[in-house]
């Protein structure tokens, strides 16, 4: 039997190896923030050994807020490291955008076949938006990260008597 594919269907299977894990892994990253987002943040309930004395109750809340002023301290420090890098990316994806649209016509003046020919307009848009989906996965993967240690202090911290 002839086991040949025709080149639509293999278009299709590639365009569907492209597509599926993506969006896969954007429903996988909701489920986990919906998750991460459960946890609360309050102390530990009445009837933990941390919280025994009535007056101990208002140094437990105390050292949550602690934590989560610490964690807000964290976010804001790299909230603000990211948007200096991201200003800095920013001239270079412009930059290097633009030069590589320039060498394509560059390249159609002169008699040599270099690579930069088979880049057109929409090549340097992909190129930029693959460059705003990154720095936008990079800002909520850090404010993820952030929420995450706090939660793992915070269940590290009830576990203590453990």
């Amino acid at each position: 039997p002839d086991l040949s594919m025709s080149q639509e269907t293999l278009d299709t299977i590639s365009t569907l190896l492209c597509v599926i894990p993506p969006v896969v892994g954007v429903f996988w990253g909701l489920k986990e923030m919906v998750w991460l987002r459960s946890i609360k943040i309050q102390g530990p309930p009445a009837t933990h050994a941390l919280a025994c004395p009535a007056e101990s109750r208002d140094d437990i809340k105390i050292v949550v807020q602690s934590m989560k002023q610490i964690a807000g301290f964290i976010q804001e420090g790299a909230s603000a490291f990211l948007m200096e890098e991201y200003l800095h990316m920013t001239v270079y994806m412009v930059v290097a955008s633009c030069a590589a649209f320039a060498m394509r016509e560059f390249c159609g003046l002169c008699s040599v076949g270099c690579v930069a020919s088979c880049i057109n307009l929409p090549t340097c848009l992909s190129f930029l938006v693959g460059c705003f989906t990154s720095s936008a996965s990079g800002l909520i993967g850090m404010k993820v990260a952030v929420f995450a240690n706090l939660c793992t202090a915070h269940e590290a911290w009830l576990d203590i008597d453990r």
